[in-house]
């Protein structure tokens, strides 16, 4: 996307990022802007600047900046005026079809006058609009939940020409003083001449916060407020302008966001009374319907595998690892972070045919959490009759800082209005690596604020785990608001000669044994980083490995495996070798086997000689 940005800044175009672009239920476009981009209609960015964007997608200033003027032709309108736009003679010049399916004809900025946008020039139902002075248009490769734009002639091949003679003089006349009524800006806003400043420009604000998407309060606002301001005698100071805009648009967030409180009250005895369903599993015993949920591991630890395996099970209604039930679902998935084609990959993996499953995909379309993507997917699942909504994964989905609870909130509060809807809320997140330090099945180990578990009902991680050359996952069920969590459990990784895999249910885990084989890693590490350096059982101890009887056992382990040797403390004094600490001369010590004893370590075996 970088590149794409730089090439339209060679070619002379005033650059911004974009972020995420969508449509409301009334068809209102809402974009959002990364940064402020103002000052991007008076100068063109630099290279370096553009280089440290982080895009979604692009957008060119119209205006002088760019030396550009874009016609913006919606032709799939039904009272669109085709007879006005071929009397403008067209010629040559670069060409794009928008997401909705209309044109944009650019040509170059006229010299001698000012136009800004415009809509419906000619009358008030042409169809034909105008990008001008403080004008932006979304430029390829920008990609959006309703389509994408492309180019039909490039600017890159082709020049950009100059304005048609009869719409620069149509231009004129519209943009000309002498076609304008006379009218005080006070009037033009639908204020009331002599009402208070202060009442006046509240209410201004207001109206504005109300009919605007909130990523436009900021650039369209306050230069609306000051010039109504300045028509006071005298104008109000820009503090109360500043603290008027605050409230305001303050209020109308909270407005659009907030669920309405019920009145009604309720007693402890009514409470007490009220009989209440059954609890109802998507994923039996792991996620209640109706629920938020999430999935975490480590980067690379089968986190969207397992994800697709769970869809493509409760989309059948069929048994998870055929054992844990599901109820027959309709899925729809937001990926944010792989391409079509590694997604249909893995579904191919993990056996899906060309079948006619109930799971509905969004795939890296820039999607952010915030209120139109709300409304777009309330739509959609309405639309569907979808039960479950998966999100791979959260950290694609948000631009806030996962370690700022007050963020993150706003972001578990936007999951809750699908849940409030009754719809299953899945999303995989990042873990941490657990080191063989970590103890138990700790929920803290995913990343990111707290107000991440404390708004989730169900929470499941995986953890890897090589054996001898076999793969296996450890799941654990570290929350249930439902009921009991489950017991951790193992799944093993099979990948069979036809390139598919599948996930085999093993059993319970066994916590003990896994912590035996975590002491082996450990020793085997620690010996492995000091050769010449004999260590004791107290030594392991003394560098917290684990409890003295899983050292022993992973001792034993590594014995098995014919990876150490030991030797006794009096026969160690002998041969000059070198023990970490002092201790009894029949105290064992422990060292690494070196290639050419294994003969040896065999005949040792052999004795059954005791740890």
């Amino acid at each position: 996307m970088k590149e794409e940005a730089l090439k339209y800044l060679q070619a002379g175009f005033s650059i911004i990022p974009l972020g995420s672009i969508t449509k409301n239920s009334s068809g209102s476009k809402n974009i959002e802007y990364p940064i402020p981009w103002k000052e991007y209609q008076q100068r063109k960015a630099t290279s370096d600047e553009i280089k440290t964007w982080k895009y979604n997608n692009i957008g060119i200033v119209t205006g002088r900046v760019s030396n550009l003027l874009v016609l913006d032709v919606d032709q799939y309108k039904p009272n669109f005026d085709k007879s006005l736009i071929q009397s403008f003679k067209l010629p040559i010049t670069p060409v794009q079809q928008t997401a909705s399916g209309g044109k944009q004809y650019f040509f170059k900025y006229p010299v001698d006058i000012d136009i800004y946008n415009a809509v419906c020039i000619g009358h008030n139902a042409s169809g034909i609009d105008i990008r001008g002075e403080g004008g932006m248009v979304i430029v390829p490769p920008t990609k959006t939940p309703y389509g994408a734009y492309t180019w039909l002639i490039d600017p890159f091949t082709t020049p950009v020409a100059n304005l048609p003679p009869i719409l620069l003089e149509m231009l004129k006349k519209e943009h000309s003083s002498e076609n304008k009524e006379k009218k005080s800006i006070v009037e033009l806003s639908s204020l009331a001449e002599g009402e208070g400043r202060d009442n006046a420009l509240t209410s201004f604000c207001g109206t504005l916060a109300h009919s605007l998407s909130p990523d436009r309060w900021s650039t369209e606002i306050p230069p609306a407020m000051k010039a109504i301001n300045d028509t006071y005698k005298p104008p109000l100071p820009m503090k109360d302008l500043e603290r008027i805009y605050k409230s305001i648009t303050e209020k109308e967030l909270k407005g659009r966001t907030s669920i309405p409180l019920s009145t009604k009250l309720i007693s402890l005895s009514e409470l007490m009374n009220k009989e209440f369903p059954e609890v109802n599993f998507a994923i039996e015993p792991f996620f209640e319907r109706g629920t938020l949920n999430m999935l975490s591991a480590p980067p690379n630890t089968w986190k969207s595998w397992l994800l697709f395996y769970f869809a493509v099970k409760t989309a059948k209604g069929d048994k998870i690892f055929d054992n844990f039930k599901t109820e027959k679902s309709k899925i729809l998935i937001v990926n944010e972070e792989d391409p079509a084609r590694l997604i249909q990959d893995r579904f191919r993996i993990l056996g899906v045919k060309k079948e006619n499953l109930d799971i509905y995909l969004h795939i890296m379309e820039g999607m952010k959490i915030n209120q139109q993507t709300v409304d777009l997917l309330l739509k959609e699942i309405k639309e569907k009759k979808i039960d479950v909504l998966i999100f791979d994964s959260l950290r694609a989905i948000h631009d806030a800082n996962e370690n700022d609870s007050q963020e993150m909130q706003k972001v578990m509060d936007f999951m809750k209005q699908f849940v409030r809807v009754g719809i299953t809320i899945i999303f995989t997140h990042h873990n941490r690596k657990k080191t063989i330090g970590d103890k138990g099945d700790n929920a803290e180990l995913s990343r990111g604020s707290t107000a991440i578990n404390a708004a989730i009902a169900g929470h499941l991680s995986l953890e890897e785990e090589k054996r001898e050359g076999v793969t296996f996952l450890v799941m654990r069920h570290l929350k249930s608001k439902a009921g009991p969590k489950h017991d951790p459990v193992e799944i093993e990784i099979v990948n069979d000669e036809e390139d598919k895999i599948e996930f085999v249910y093993k059993g319970q885990f066994k916590e003990n044994e896994n912590r035996a084989r975590q002491a082996k890693e450990l020793i085997y590490t620690i010996l492995s980083q000091d050769t010449n350096t004999l260590k004791s059982i107290k030594d392991f101890k003394k560098l917290k490995v684990a409890s003295e009887s899983n050292i022993r056992e992973g001792l034993a382990m590594l014995k098995k495996d014919k990876l150490i040797k030991h030797i006794t403390r009096k026969k160690a004094e002998e041969d000059k070798l070198i023990p970490v600490s002092k201790g009894k001369a029949n105290e064992l010590l422990y060292r690494l086997v070196k290639k050419d004893e294994f003969d040896e370590l065999v005949d040792e075996l052999s004795t059954g000689q005791n740890y």
